[in-house]
């Protein structure tokens, strides 16, 4: 765990809270402001599941899945959460193949790269 998100969990008053739930600036920046999922920031496992499965899935299985035809969803997914552990950075071919093992999916992953790209 970050020094920053202990500081939050042990801190939450420790500077100006925001109009939004009453949350400190650095609480509001870390959990952002998705108000389902503001309750259940007392438990942040709970409050990662929830941003996983009723926001990220979602949007993933209707934006994408439902608009474009992809013969490994599960790739697909994969994919998308390395992108957002490495959200900001330089994140190789190399490296996405080396996170992502399996059979076939140097050429399904090259595919999801150039198609994301259009």
């Amino acid at each position: 765990m970050s020094s920053f998100t202990q500081n939050v969990r042990m801190n939450p008053r420790s500077v100006a809270t925001t109009g939004s739930f009453g949350w400190s600036v650095e609480q509001y920046i870390y959990f952002g402001g998705y108000p389902g999922a503001a309750p259940l920031i007392a438990d942040e496992a709970r409050w990662t599941r929830y941003v996983l499965d009723a926001l990220i899935d979602t949007s993933v299985a209707r934006d994408v899945l439902l608009l474009t035809r992809v013969d490994k969803p599960a790739l697909l997914r994969r994919l998308f959460e390395l992108a957002c552990r490495y959200s900001g950075q330089m994140l190789s071919y190399t490296k996405m193949l080396g996170q992502l093992q399996d059979a076939g999916n140097a050429t399904t992953l090259a595919r999801l790269v150039l198609a994301s790209r259009s």
